[in-house]
């Protein structure tokens, strides 16, 4: 039994706990018209609600409420969150107000998720962008003034050296409709070059 509490009409919220997985499987939606997350708190006590799916906002104002208002949650098995940077400390208060079981995507609208952040990597990963998806290609790349690095020209994995995120995935697009330039300046050799910032470390 899921919510998803972002708007339908985008590919988080079509596919990460909307409609489209969740009758595929047989599964149950609960839908809201608009959020609140006293209505979404009373749902998940009422209905037994197994999963929540929502930005990381929707999550900061679940937290104030439960803290205000205390339901039972110990129905759900997890909570999906995406669509912002989600840092440590706000992690790890959710774990502690809502669910242990904390899923955080990483990702962009050319190649949906990426990476993603496991329960099973909590709370020593927490604030961390995760693991690679299933059949994704993720790394980080030198940077350079006057050029973009290949795709094996990697960072180290110290969790210092800072480079840019590139990512190889079968449900990536790999160009942009009429745009040329910004189509050899993103995909390059089967990567998209995410612009993005990041480090790694050797998990």
């Amino acid at each position: 039994k899921t919510m998803n509490m972002t708007p339908w009409f985008h590919r988080g919220g079509l596919y990460s706990g909307g409609p489209n997985p969740v009758l595929y499987v047989g599964a149950e939606a609960v839908a809201l018209r608009q959020f609140d997350p006293a209505v979404v708190l009373d749902a998940v006590a009422a209905h037994r609600l197994t999963f929540l799916i929502g930005a990381p906002t929707n999550l900061a104002l679940l937290a104030a409420e439960q803290a205000q208002r205390p339901r039972d949650l110990s129905s759900l098995n997890g909570i999906v969150t995406m669509g912002a940077p989600l840092d440590r400390e706000a992690c790890l208060r959710y774990q502690d107000l809502l669910t242990p079981r904390i899923f955080n995507g990483y990702g962009t609208t050319e190649a949906f998720w990426n990476t993603f952040l496991r329960p099973d990597d909590l709370p020593e990963h927490a604030g961390s962008a995760g693991r690679a998806c299933t059949d994704d290609d993720v790394a980080v790349v030198r940077i350079y003034e006057d050029r973009h690095a290949a795709p094996d020209d990697r960072a180290a994995k110290d969790g210092e050296e800072v480079g840019e995120v590139v990512v190889r995935s079968i449900k990536a697009g790999y160009a942009y409709v009429d745009q040329p330039e910004e189509q050899a300046e993103r995909f390059r050799d089967g990567w998209l070059y995410i612009g993005d910032l990041a480090t790694w470390d050797a998990d």
